[in-house]
């Protein structure tokens, strides 16, 4: 099974934190498909719990009007009014919203040595490879919405296994799905 998500781009007057992006990106990608998804499917597949991080993220989201409870279970509905200005959008000629939103691709990692905000951390370093400035822990933690300390975590086990360099650079792209074989 591919698990693989977009991880939205935000702005910074954007109030979600990083379980409610996480979970929002996870349905965006969804409704590319048409698709919904249980509490349940979104924590298997993001790897967040599903009673203290899942079930927040929704209410949080479903308060902003930006997921919705069906039969089915849960889809992101299209940023609007105040919400719409929460996200980066991108220049493109669809009429899908979902695909005029920003983002990076992510490859969620797969009961690997990798955990889901590794991998998050891991994409987002290689989306911004080919900015000249180097990256620095402080500035991925509030681009990703993480804690300082999560995200020189993340930083300190990438090194370890080789996939960025001691300046936060990619060392190599991996190809989708891979990263969580290492």
């Amino acid at each position: 099974m591919k698990r693989r998500l977009w991880f939205l781009t935000l702005k910074s007057g954007c109030p979600l934190g990083f379980a409610e992006r996480l979970v929002l990106s996870f349905l965006v990608s969804k409704a590319r498909h048409r698709k919904t998804a249980t509490a349940r499917r979104i924590a298997k597949l993001t790897g967040l719990h599903r009673g203290s991080s899942v079930a927040p993220a929704l209410e949080v989201l479903k308060r902003h009007r930006l997921a919705e409870e069906t039969n089915e279970g849960w889809c992101a509905l299209p940023p609007s009014g105040a919400t719409a200005e929460w996200f980066v959008s991108r220049t493109t000629k669809s009429e899908k919203w979902h695909e005029r939103l920003a983002y990076f691709p992510v490859s969620l990692p797969d009961r690997s040595k990798v955990s889901t905000r590794h991998a998050i951390v891991y994409w987002f370093l290689v989306s911004r490879s080919n900015v000249k400035r180097p990256q620095k822990v402080a500035g991925i933690a509030k681009a990703l919405r993480i804690g300082w300390a999560t995200a020189a975590r993340a930083v300190k086990k990438l090194q370890e296994l080789g996939l960025i360099d001691d300046d936060l650079r990619p060392t190599q792209t991996q190809r989708p799905g891979t990263l969580a074989t290492q």
